[in-house]
């Protein structure tokens, strides 16, 4: 909903205790979402772990909204990223296939720098 937003528009959001929705009001145009909200169980609750990484990637946020993007077609919930001194492997399974995108550090070097 909030993709329907421009760079300069203002969104009110307004929920009531209780309630089972959410509502969405941009001022231009005038227009209103109202979102059902989720009843999450607590048993559903996923922790991330703690870990160590061995591994720094620096890259544009847009790189990697895209990145994430194009394999989100093939799954919704996982990547694994692997990375080595000269590329960063992003890859994912899903229902319909596997995909994988390789960013080498030579071929994508004005977009992402690995450090080790």
């Amino acid at each position: 909903m909030l993709t329907c937003a421009d760079n300069h528009d203002t969104v009110t959001v307004k929920a009531d205790d209780g309630g089972d929705s959410v509502n969405f009001k941009f001022d231009s145009p005038d227009t209103d979402f109202d979102m059902k909200l989720m009843d999450i169980d607590d048993s559903d609750h996923f922790e991330i772990p703690e870990l160590g990484y061995n591994a720094i990637v620096q890259m544009p946020s847009s790189e990697f909204a895209r990145i994430c993007k194009d394999l989100s077609t093939i799954a919704d919930y996982y990547v694994v990223i692997s990375v080595t001194k000269e590329e960063m492997k992003f890859s994912t399974k899903g229902d319909i296939g596997t995909t994988s995108i390789v960013c080498k550090q030579k071929t994508f070097a004005d977009k992402v720098r690995i450090v080790n």
